[in-house]
């Protein structure tokens, strides 16, 4: 939904998709769709980062726009885990996502 929600204008929503689609040569980035027609996902509650490490345990990090919070404990780690693989499970793959950012700058 978001590559296709016109903020900024059409010349701000083309510059962003060209650059998306610039980074997908990069091997160590992987770009994933949720298609719309999937409907309300577990990413709709909101953004979180997942950070593992190899000396220290894994954290998940939400931040808002006014504050910042660290989860450790362990059921917050397999909620966020959980939600990681319905997202996974939910998503184009990434040779399809290539072909639908390449197919709207068409």
């Amino acid at each position: 939904q978001a590559l296709r929600l016109p903020v900024g204008g059409p010349d701000v929503m083309r510059s962003q998709l060209t650059h998306i689609h610039v980074m997908l040569v990069r091997q160590y980035l992987t770009f994933r769709i949720i298609p719309t027609a999937i409907g309300a996902h577990s990413g709709m509650s909101g953004s979180f980062t997942q950070l593992s490490f190899d000396k220290f345990e894994p954290v998940v990090f939400i931040e808002s726009e006014n504050s910042g919070l660290f989860l450790e404990d362990k059921r917050s780690l397999a909620s966020y885990a959980d939600v990681l693989k319905r997202l996974d499970q939910d998503a184009l793959d990434a040779e399809q996502s290539r072909r639908l950012i390449t197919t709207m700058l068409a």
